[in-house]
């Protein structure tokens, strides 16, 4: 099947109000604003994806925008405007086998930040407050403009594995879980639990300090990065397997280490 829509709020395939829907081998495309074309609306519901490619350009248009549970297979996705993936709320997308590559070089709404996968809660009641997923594996990832991943006034479980993930930005951290415009002042930070399996990763990792951290790398994982590195974070746990491998790129800093075994590696720079 092909898909393509040129209007505004136009997007391709949709669930809600808690219906199920599965796509096979589509190809869609949309053109205009705020017009995902995987997408969903109040009441959530459940949306399967199986092959195909989806495109976006537009302006508040990612490729996914989850108030569901969205899973796809096997896809190519592609922003060239908006971030790659948005999950809200209490809701959740799973990535297996995929291909997506978001270039998000538009901000839309209260958004003040460029990032390809975004996790956040705006209030709108669109989505249920909660606590929201979001889980890649075997995939490829490119990000070229921000950061890799933002979490803002919500708590979320990430979960990596086996990923290729592509940071063209040098600027852009890994994870940044920060306050922003939604929310309360305050109180509307992320609250992140990363769990990193079989996972390559690279970048800086940035948490403020009304956001949390709870950081497992398992099953030879490894992380080239700087955590927390001014210091700031409210809260990060780190967990390291004994066969996965931490190595620090500047001044790090956790609130406690759980370190496996002394054959786990550390390794670190320190800048200043």
């Amino acid at each position: 099947a092909n898909i393509k829509t040129t209007s505004n709020n136009s997007g391709a395939i949709m669930v809600t109000g808690g219906g199920t829907l599965t796509a096979n081998n589509v190809t869609a495309e949309t053109a205009g604003n705020s017009s995902a074309p995987i997408r969903s609306d109040r009441g959530g519901g459940t949306l399967t994806v199986n092959n195909g490619t989806y495109t976006s350009p537009g302006t508040g248009s990612p490729v996914i925008y989850s108030t569901a549970d969205i899973i796809v297979n096997n896809a190519k996705l592609i922003s060239t405007s908006s971030e790659g993936v948005v999950v809200e709320g209490k809701n959740s997308v799973e990535l297996n086998g995929v291909t997506m590559e978001a270039t998000n070089t538009t901000l839309n709404s209260n958004s003040e930040t460029y990032k390809a996968i975004f996790i956040y809660q705006s209030m709108s009641g669109d989505a249920d407050v909660g606590t929201s997923k979001f889980s890649s594996k075997d995939s490829k990832i490119t990000n070229n403009k921000g950061e890799v991943i933002f979490v803002t006034n919500t708590t979320t479980e990430i979960t990596l594995e086996n990923n290729e993930i592509i940071n063209n930005d040098s600027e852009g951290a890994f994870l940044k879980a920060t306050t922003a415009k939604w929310g309360n002042s305050g109180s509307n930070g992320g609250k992140v639990t990363l769990n990193m399996n079989n996972q390559k990763a690279s970048g800086d990792i940035i948490v403020d300090n009304i956001s949390t951290l709870s950081l497992s790398l398992k099953k030879g994982s490894i992380l080239e990065s700087s955590i927390d590195n001014e210091n700031q974070a409210n809260n990060i746990s780190l967990s390291l397997s004994s066969d996965s491998v931490l190595s620090l790129t500047g001044d790090s800093y956790v609130d406690s280490l759980d370190n496996e075994s002394t054959k786990s590696t550390l390794c670190y720079v320190i800048t200043g």
